[in-house]
């Protein structure tokens, strides 16, 4: 039986999500199965996989979606999957937790890498970086504790745009409150780019879900712009963020969009994934971002700036936040369809009457990708 705190749904966390809350039912992301449902629990994993997963992925929730746990720790406010997405019966996971809004990857000792829509979910002050997300075991979730948890310092970098020459960025980088404490350990970062049919892995937390590791999966298209790579992964809304990995362990992609997330279930009147029989037959919509220079060159910097111990200005967005506290700090203005998503959100909660119009409605309405 999965804890009541671990699924508390709260209207605090609901709406303070930006576009997070628009995303269970507008579908924004990259569900799209490819053959056996690849996705894995990291208590399946071997040592050697499980300790690199859960040292570096890290879970942006909402400052106000965290709580105290009866043992002393802290609980993540969140639906159950099934219930925030209105899933089908036989849909996998679907008992699980879906708290994590973005997914982000531990670069440095204090910096987390992301995809660049996801910087700008929250304003900085309401920005929890939350490591250890994941099951301990089958229906257990891991306890997370204080040096878990980090919020948001700065946002160093982020940029989602298609500039002149049609190149598309979308990355970020975000400046944690503290440097890491236990066993987290920043991912190095890959010097080459993955190359056409290389096999790689997604860490991040698909839907919202606690941590997965999706794969090996193959890339199945690149680009010369070195903007980003195609690859056939089942992944879903929320993994934007992903690290993809090579086989050594290395960066050499952060995941940022796909196709429609789910398809909508008449008879059953819910929504159920997107499935191909195989990669061949895949849409090439599953995207991840190569990691761009300027991005692995601040990285590089800060790296320098840690080891000198000096102190460089930066213009980026600082917070002075500390949880339960309210902050004066100037938010970023929410994204045009963070109010589209509490829209979305009020219909999601009337769907037991209304279920089948409002899937549709929601289906035809809102943009497609992450």
């Amino acid at each position: 039986m999965w804890p009541r705190s671990a699924f508390a749904l709260t209207c605090s966390l609901l709406t303070a999500c930006g576009n997070g809350p628009a995303t269970p039912v507008a579908q924004r992301g990259a569900a799209l199965i490819h053959g056996e449902d690849q996705r894995r629990e990291v208590f399946a994993l071997d040592d050697e996989l499980q300790k690199l997963a859960l040292g570096s992925s890290v879970a942006l929730v909402s400052t106000s979606g965290l709580m105290p746990a009866a043992d002393g720790g802290i609980a993540l406010r969140s639906p159950p999957a099934r219930e925030l997405y209105n899933l089908c019966a036989d849909e996998a996971f679907a008992d699980q937790p879906a708290a994590a809004l973005c997914s982000g990857i531990l670069t440095t000792d204090s910096i987390v890498v992301t995809a660049g829509h996801c910087a700008t979910l929250l304003p900085c002050a309401e920005q929890a970086w939350v490591f250890g997300y994941a099951l301990a075991a089958p229906q257990t979730l891991r306890e997370l504790h204080s040096e878990d948890l980090y919020t948001c310092r700065a946002v160093l970098a982020a940029r989602r745009e298609t500039d002149a020459t049609g190149r598309r960025w979308d990355y970020a980088a975000i400046q944690l409150d503290r440097a890491v404490q236990g066993d987290k350990h920043p991912l190095a970062v890959s010097s080459a780019p993955p190359a056409l049919g290389d096999p790689v892995q997604v860490i991040g937390y698909p839907a919202g879900l606690p941590l997965k590791i999706d794969g090996p999966v193959q890339v199945v298209n690149t680009r010369s712009t070195l903007d980003y790579f195609t690859l056939d992964s089942d992944t879903f809304d929320r993994n934007s963020g992903s690290a993809v990995i090579d086989a050594t362990g290395s960066i050499v992609g952060i995941f940022v969009r796909g196709g429609q997330d789910y398809e909508f279930r008449e008879a059953e009147s819910c929504w159920a994934s997107r499935r191909f029989p195989d990669s061949a037959a895949a849409e090439s919509v599953e995207q991840a971002s190569y990691m761009p220079a300027a991005l692995t060159e601040l990285l590089q910097r800060k790296a320098a700036t840690v080891r000198t111990g000096s102190n460089e200005s930066s213009a980026a967005q600082t917070s002075g936040c500390a949880i339960g506290i309210g902050s004066k700090a100037k938010a970023w203005a929410f994204d045009n369809r963070a109010w589209l998503g509490l829209l979305l959100l009020a219909a999601a909660q009337i769907r037991r009457t209304l279920r089948k119009r409002g899937a549709r409605f929601v289906t035809n309405h809102c943009q497609r990708g992450h």
